[in-house]
This record gives C-alpha cells, structure tokens and sequence, in this order.
C-alpha cells in the first residue's frame, strides 16, 4: 500500500524524515489560568475562586494524569 503525501503540505519536510519520524505534531502549550485571569474571569470559566482551586490542589493533583508532562 503505497502512501501518497500532499507535496505543498510537506515541502518543507524531507521525506526520509517522514518515513522515519512520522508526520510531526503540534505540542501546545498549557494555560497558567490562575496567573492569566483577572478573579472574576476564573470565577466566571471555573466556578471557583483561584484561594478555593489552590486549597483543593495539594489534595488532588496525584490523580491529576496529563498525555505529557509539558
């Protein structure tokens, strides 16, 4: 079965690299919500306050599981 890339696509990206490294991904950088947000945006996205999220934090972030450690 033979694969047909879309050269425009791809025409930065030398085909070995293809073959041996598969199609590249994008990573995307994880929000600092907390930082990020003025309180009532938080509130507003979350539903709760950022004092309650970090209250909560210690207690829970061993169950917390990300695909990547980014």
């Amino acid at each position: 079965m033979d694969l047909i890339f879309d050269v425009e696509l791809f025409d930065d990206i030398d085909e070995v690299e293809l073959i041996e490294f598969g199609i590249p991904r994008n990573i995307l950088v994880r929000q600092d919500h907390c930082n990020s947000l003025p309180d009532y945006k938080f509130f507003k996205k979350f539903r709760l306050r950022k004092e309650t999220v970090m209250f909560l934090l210690p207690f829970l972030e061993d169950r917390l599981e990300f695909p990547s450690d980014m």
